[in-house]
């Protein structure tokens, strides 16, 4: 496979890396210090300086390439020439897309990040979905459970059933756009679990409706190599979708008023106590700008960490994502911005230290 499409590799490959010669066309007007990735919210939460932001992702994005390659090129081999050329022009697709989010922000344009992020993703996943039933029957590429790699009518009517999901989750993706951003990132998350889980469950049960009708045995022949690639995805995706659930949508801060001290603990982050004594400043505020994450966590449910925005700087921030008021506490002279999960009890919490500190 390498060896009979080495000048598409090759032009794919170029493809990659042409973000790269942009970045050095640009590189006096690029920023030092460029973001690199943007939260759930739609804000930038992470950084890099400029040399990487322009290099990084092109190379590691080029590795991978190269790498599924290689790993694939047997099964790859088989394949269509439509199958075949849409697996090579996934990744330069994902290194123009990435760059062109990164050096719009770099150079200060307006841009609606929700259509440059959800619209190509759902334009992705249409073409995936039309190219779907296309793929002949393998182990590397598709829809790969025990029974539609067995039986190669349970697999392409797998695939049809599957190529429908996914061209109606990229339609869906693509009007979600228009959505809030909280709206947006649930709702994505959800499509997206639906077009994985939906064929693998069609696929069940057209082997359900085979063994009924007699033309194929209730016990799925298997080699041992499909069976343990079968059974270690299937574990694999479970494990990746539940704890990016968990991660994604759980979590709580807490803030305890006591007598010398308040309290700020939250999941997933170490706890902090802050002397009434030490506040300089407190101000209850009914709108927040989060800025960008410098370093921490951030999800659908919670922001924590270090961040930074054009008032305060570099500051702390213990809140929920998008809270509809916040406190603003200046402690040694440095900021701390802390949030529940409404504006009743954020200005309760507000009211409460007032007291203390009297």
């Amino acid at each position: 496979m390498i060896r009979k499409n080495l000048k598409k590799l090759l032009l794919t490959s170029a493809v990659i890396l042409l973000p790269m010669i942009a970045g050095i066309i640009l590189w006096d007007r690029l920023p030092g210090t460029m973001n690199i990735h943007w939260g759930a919210n739609g804000q930038p939460d992470g950084t890099a300086g400029k040399v990487f932001a322009v290099f990084g992702p092109s190379l590691l994005i080029l590795a991978a390439h190269w790498l599924c390659m290689l790993i694939s090129a047997k099964q790859l081999n088989d394949q269509t020439p439509k199958a075949l050329n849409l697996t090579l022009w996934i990744c330069p697709m994902l290194s123009l897309m990435m760059h062109s989010i990164m050096y719009t922000a770099a150079l200060g344009l307006d841009f609606n990040m929700k259509l440059l992020l959800f619209v190509p993703m759902g334009i992705l996943f249409c073409v995936m979905g039309n190219f779907m039933p296309k793929f002949r029957r393998n182990s590397t590429m598709g829809i790969k459970t025990v029974w539609a790699l067995a039986d190669d009518e349970n697999w392409y009517a797998t695939h049809r059933f599957g190529g429908k999901c996914w061209m109606a989750g990229g339609l869906l993706i693509i009007a979600i756009s228009c959505l809030p951003w909280n709206w947006a990132t649930h709702l994505s998350f959800i499509v997206l679990l639906t077009a994985a889980l939906a064929p693998a469950a069609y696929s069940w049960w057209y082997h359900r409706k085979q063994v009924k009708a007699g033309t194929v045995p209730a016990q799925v022949p298997q080699n041992p190599r499909d069976a343990a690639i079968t059974k270690y995805s299937l574990i694999f995706v479970a494990v990746i979708f539940i704890a990016v659930g968990i991660f994604l949508c759980v979590g709580t801060v807490s803030v305890t008023c006591g007598e010398d001290a308040l309290t700020v603990d939250a999941t997933y982050w170490e706890p902090i106590a802050i002397d009434y004594d030490d506040i300089d400043a407190i101000e209850f505020r009914e709108e927040d700008d989060p800025g960008s994450r410098v370093w921490g966590l951030g999800s659908l449910r919670l922001l924590l960490g270090t961040f930074q925005n054009e008032e305060f700087g570099t500051y702390t921030r213990y809140s929920y994502t998008n809270p509809e008021g916040c406190i603003v506490l200046t402690v040694k002279g440095k900021t701390l911005v802390i949030a529940d999960r409404d504006t009743e009890s954020t200005e309760a919490i507000y009211n409460q230290i007032i007291e203390k500190i009297g």
